[in-house]
């Protein structure tokens, strides 16, 4: 995602009383995070500037702080300094009095936060004044889901300690996916569909894949142990494709153990990825390789049953498998397309179209899902009501947003 820090400095001068604004990257545990700086013509807490402007942005393009100063500080050409902006020392919010009742839900987010932030945190300790940012935020998010700790992204903005949102999680219903079991029938969504369609006859096609230095005292047994155990957390992983009804079922193919590569590097790589069969169970595979004395792992799996963030969680679950580690489920594959199953596509169309026009040719468009078809036609000249320099985006950033519009 682009992040314009003048966005984020234009809703801040939008605020009551805010005078001047000034947002700059900063260091942080996830890389990199964002800190706003203020000048007010009232008295004003950096943490109500920052509540107010929840309401005008989306959670990634949130600064972890937001300080109040007295002037903005300038250099010799009379330019805000932008290196004298400096983040605040680390602090806790006021402790709350419930702390005693949710002992447990809070110890695990002063855990989950520990380990994100690589910093010894506290039951009223603040997530964003010791580090933490909006990447750390959807990690934290994730990593609470599978504790059975339910809470959103907006809900870590908000609330921000782990005693708040230890007594936020116990009072919110379960997560949906709790109902689902692990190996229940995953219904394919409408682009799974879409893949089944076309002719695919090259192997390897739509395989993401992952290579890893592997510790040299890793033994093969150890490796295949974790690797099962992996499996076990994460069923759809040695899942089978059945197509006729569209249907991946989790735990139908044969458990997956490392394959030992004598080839070269790139020729293993290859056959590993030309290996999959989704209509045989064979959606993952693991190989083991030596590049001089450095062992690597070569992890590859079909995009039915991976995205590109799925390889965060898998990874860290199969360190700690490794590490001998026990693994919790992850979350049951077949909640999500069921939840999707039961939007309205019909009346997600009649918006698109409202808001795409209806000027210009048409473009047909058939969306299949567990409740039959939807077909709809948008027209392919569209209007866009903001010049590039408004948006300030490039012509070539511009064509390529409304070629996916």
């Amino acid at each position: 995602m682009r992040i314009e820090p003048q966005e984020i400095e234009h809703a801040l001068r939008a605020l009551p009383s805010v005078v001047e604004a000034a947002v700059r990257p900063l260091p942080a545990p996830s890389g990199v995070q964002l800190g706003a700086w203020v000048v007010s013509d009232t008295p004003i807490t950096g943490e109500a500037l920052l509540e107010a402007l929840q309401a005008r942005l989306p959670s990634a393009l949130l600064p972890r702080f937001v300080r109040v100063l007295d002037s903005m500080p300038l250099n010799r050409h009379g330019k805000v300094d932008r290196a004298a902006l400096t983040a605040p020392p680390p602090r806790t919010l006021p402790a709350t009095t419930e702390n005693t009742s949710h002992g447990s839900a809070t110890q695990q987010f002063c855990t989950l936060m520990t380990e994100l932030l690589s910093a010894e945190v506290h039951p009223d300790d603040d997530f964003f004044a010791l580090g933490g940012d909006s990447i750390l935020a959807l990690q934290l998010v994730a990593r609470a889901r599978e504790a059975t700790l339910g809470v959103t992204v907006r809900d870590v903005f908000t609330h921000r300690t782990p005693a708040r949102l230890a007594m936020l999680s116990d009072s919110q219903e379960p997560p949906l996916a709790t109902a689902w079991d692990p190996r229940s029938p995953v219904p394919l969504l409408p682009i799974q569909r879409q893949w089944l369609e076309r002719d695919l006859t090259t192997p390897g096609h739509d395989v993401q894949a992952v290579l890893c230095e592997l510790s040299n005292d890793v033994a093969t047994e150890q490796l295949d142990e974790a690797l099962v155990l992996l499996q076990e957390a994460h069923p759809i992983l040695h899942g089978q494709l059945v197509t006729n009804p569209g249907r991946l079922l989790p735990g139908a193919g044969p458990v997956v153990r490392c394959r030992q590569a004598p080839n070269p590097i790139a020729t293993a790589c290859a056959q590993a990825n030309a290996s999959h069969a989704p209509s045989s169970g064979r959606v993952f595979a693991a190989t083991r390789l030596r590049d001089g004395s450095t062992h690597l792992l070569h992890l590859s799996a079909h995009h039915l049953v991976v995205d590109a963030l799925s390889w965060t969680v898998l990874l860290r679950d199969l360190d700690r498998a490794l590490q001998g580690q026990t693994l919790s489920p992850g979350p049951p594959a077949a909640a999500f397309p069921h939840a999707l199953a039961e939007l309205d596509f019909a009346g997600e169309a009649r918006l698109w179209q409202t808001m795409l026009g209806e000027q210009g040719a048409r473009w047909p468009a058939t969306i299949r899902s567990e409740r039959g078809e939807h077909s709809f036609e948008f027209g392919q000249e569209l209007a866009w009501p903001h010049s590039a320099t408004e948006r300030r985006a490039s012509v070539h950033e511009m064509l390529l947003a409304a070629m996916f519009a």
